[in-house]
Formats: C-alpha cells, sequence, structure tokens
C-alpha cells in the first residue's frame, strides 16, 4: 500500500519534468530513427488537432473548482495585469514603429511569454508552497480574460501568417482564442448551477484530470518546441538570444510577482500567478499566428519555469521542516 501511495506522489510532484523528458525521447526517436520517420508527420498532425481541446479541458475542469464568492480583488491583481498587458504593448508598438528591427523575432517571443495567461493548474504547485488559493483563482480568470482580448488585439498587428488585415487577424484569432479561454469558464459556471450532480463529480472525482491532462499536452507541445528550435532558419545568436529571452522573462516575471504581492504579505501567491504560464497555449498561439521561430522562447520558458518551481518546492519541505522545529505549522498565505 506505501508502496503504491509513493508510486503515486511521485508521479504527481515530477508529472512535469517527466512529461517533458518523455516529450523529448518521443521526438527525437520519431525523428532521427529511420522506421518511425513515417510516423512522425501522423504525431504531428494529431497533436496539432488535439492541442485547442486538451487546452480546453484543462481550463474547464479547473474553473469548474472556482467558486466566485471566496474571489475577492487584490491590489496586486492590478498591478501584475498592468505588467501583463503593458509591456507586450509597448513591444507591440516598438515592432510596428520599426517593422524591419533586427530583434523583430526576440521581441515577438517576449511578448508571447509575458502576454499568455495564468496556467489554469498554477494553483496546483501554488497550494503545496502555500499560496492563498481564491486570491490565485482569481487573477488566473482576470489572467486568461485579459488574453482573450489583447492577443486578438496585438498579434495581427505584428503577425506575418494571420492575415491581410487588421479586422480579418482580430476575427481569426478572437475565433480560436476566445472559445479557448472565455467558454470553459462560461460553461463551468452553468454546469455548477445547472448540473449540480455532475459538478460534484467533477470536482470530486476528478479533482486532478486537469493537472494530469496538462502533462499529457505538456509532452506533446516539448516536441513542438524542439521541432522550432531545431527547424528554425534564424541564425545561432538567434537562437541563442531567444532561448535567453525565455529565461530572463521566467525570472522577471517571478520576481515581480512576488516583490508586488509581498507588500500585502502575497509572495507565492503573486509570483505563482504571473511567473507560472500557459505555455502549452503560448506555444500553440506563437506558432499559429507570429513566427514559428518566436515560438523557442515560450518553449524554452516552459523548462525554466518547471525548474524554478522545483527549487520552490524543496526549499519549501526545508523551509516547514524549520517552522515545524519552532512550533509552527505549515506555511499558509
Amino acid at each position: 500500500m506505501t508502496s503504491k501511495f509513493s508510486f503515486a506522489q511521485i508521479a504527481r510532484n515530477y508529472a512535469l519534468p517527466l512529461a517533458i523528458g518523455f516529450g523529448t525521447l518521443i521526438f527525437f526517436a520519431l525523428r532521427y530513427v529511420p522506421l518511425l520517420n513515417k510516423v512522425g508527420p501522423l504525431y504531428e498532425g494529431v497533436i496539432n488537432a488535439i492541442t485547442p481541446y486538451l487546452i480546453f479541458v484543462i481550463l474547464y475542469t479547473s474553473f469548474c473548482r472556482v467558486e466566485l464568492r471566496q474571489m475577492k480583488p487584490k491590489k496586486w491583481h492590478l498591478a501584475l495585469l498592468i505588467f501583463q498587458v503593458g509591456l507586450p504593448c509597448l513591444l507591440t508598438y516598438f515592432i510596428v514603429q520599426n517593422p524591419t528591427s533586427p530583434w523583430r523575432v526576440e521581441l515577438e517571443g517576449a511578448i508571447a511569454c509575458i502576454i499568455t495567461p495564468t496556467a489554469a493548474a498554477a494553483a496546483a504547485v501554488g497550494t503545496k508552497l502555500g499560496c492563498n488559493e481564491s486570491a490565485m483563482t482569481s487573477y488566473t480568470i482576470i489572467s486568461n480574460l485579459q488574453a482573450s482580448i489583447f492577443i486578438p488585439l496585438l498579434f495581427p498587428l505584428i503577425g506575418s501568417q494571420v492575415a491581410s488585415s487588421f479586422s480579418e487577424g482580430f476575427l481569426l484569432i478572437a475565433t480560436k482564442v476566445f472559445p479557448l479561454i472565455v467558454l470553459p469558464l462560461i460553461l463551468a459556471f452553468i454546469t455548477r448551477h445547472a448540473f449540480k450532480k455532475l459538478h460534484h463529480f467533477i470536482v470530486v472525482k476528478l479533482k486532478d484530470l486537469g493537472f494530469y491532462v496538462w502533462a499529457i499536452t505538456l509532452l506533446s507541445v516539448t516536441g513542438v518546441a524542439w521541432g522550432n528550435i531545431i527547424d528554425t532558419t534564424v541564425d545561432s545568436l538567434t537562437l541563442v538570444f531567444l532561448i535567453f529571452i525565455g529565461f530572463l522573462t521566467t525570472g522577471a516575471q517571478f520576481g515581480f510577482g512576488k516583490f508586488v504581492g509581498q507588500l500585502e504579505g502575497q509572495r507565492i501567491s503573486a509570483g505563482q500567478s504571473l511567473g507560472q504560464k500557459n505555455m502549452v497555449f503560448g506555444i500553440w498561439c506563437t506558432s499559429s499566428f507570429l513566427n514559428p521561430a518566436a515560438a523557442i522562447a515560450p518553449g524554452c520558458y516552459l523548462l525554466w519555469q518547471n525548474l524554478v518551481n522545483g527549487v520552490q518546492l524543496a526549499y519549501k519541505g526545508k523551509f516547514d521542516k524549520k517552522r515545524e522545529k519552532l512550533g509552527l505549522g505549515t506555511y499558509q498565505e
């Protein structure tokens, strides 16, 4: 019994890095093992087809757990929202004014890393770190709503593969992004109030479904990230800069979130809300509407944020042991 429990705990604690590892192995096997070469294009086609539906399931099951009455706005919500919207707007303005800038691909990558909304599964990691779950969930909804508005507004201005005009680009992106973000929230609200038995089943019996679907999606999108790196036509220096942008934006967003959250005693909640992104969505959106090479940045962000989370979880365990020796409970915001 103990071994089963330990295995379950290990699977949950390391699901994300394991997904990245297996996704990497699958990608290189399909790409470089001759017997599997013909399977690669089929696998890629299936992944591209099902990824939006997997993102939908993740958000829907997560939003079903939301109790709107427990959600209260915080000052750090506004600060994070300004950061998440303001910087992409400034970078977009720069690109529009300088369309031939040699830094265009890197800037597109930075925009994708910042504007991508908070991961619906972020609260799962945040809870282990001692966050305020209702505050985090509130910002997750705010963050996803802003993405459904500003991605269709900004990406047509800089995306070379969107459409011939802004209005066409806006409608094209909005019709793809809006159902993925807003529709799950509406359906979750309807389920809570109109289908209470189904809602109870999802919240109680399927409480971890979103987390594991996220891991499965991460497994598949890891291959997309590797494909963007290997197949990119950018030079080596640009590739290094895109990898660095993933690292830089990861540190900046976790850091800024923690700094702002500290002012209200919710350092972990704000740090995770701004830093832990739904990069499965970010990679898909960047690959679909911007320069595909720019997706290297959010792909690397995916790896960096899981490294940050791993370090935080290890530190939290040691920190709680110290508190226990002092007769204090586990840290909770």
